[in-house]
């Protein structure tokens, strides 16, 4: 990280409480992780909400994709491509912009540079994992 930037404190990042199934489950697959390797702080909770909801959101997408196919008829009996998968391209696109603030491609790691811990004491209730 950047010397000049500002140091916040990453103990406290909790899931949100309205997080529930699939948004849950990818909150404590990823959230853990980034705050280990030292890039999520708790300035960062926005964005990591956002993060998960856009994976769950093309994965839902994705699902409809997978099951109904990427083309559907129109009432009329016109092939038209399904809505799903302009839902599913945006949120996929949205993630991926996401995943590069956070270091999550191969690409994007060798740009950023993550806190040692040297500056911060504390705690974390990640810690450990």
């Amino acid at each position: 990280m950047n010397p000049d930037a500002p140091n916040y404190e990453a103990s406290e990042i909790q899931c949100p409480p309205h997080f529930k199934g699939m948004r849950r489950e990818v909150w404590m697959d990823i959230v853990p992780k980034l705050i280990k390797a030292g890039v999520a702080t708790n300035i960062d909770v926005y964005a990591l909400e956002a993060l998960c909801e856009k994976w769950c959101e093309y994965r839902i997408a994705q699902d409809s994709l997978n099951e109904r196919g990427s083309v559907i008829l129109t009432r009329t009996g016109v092939p038209q491509l399904s809505p799903y998968y302009s839902v599913a391209k945006q949120a996929l696109g949205d993630f991926g912009k996401l995943m590069t603030e956070f270091g999550m491609t191969a690409s994007s790691r060798t740009k950023i540079k993550s806190d040692d811990g040297s500056k911060s004491q504390s705690k974390g209730r990640f810690d450990g994992i």
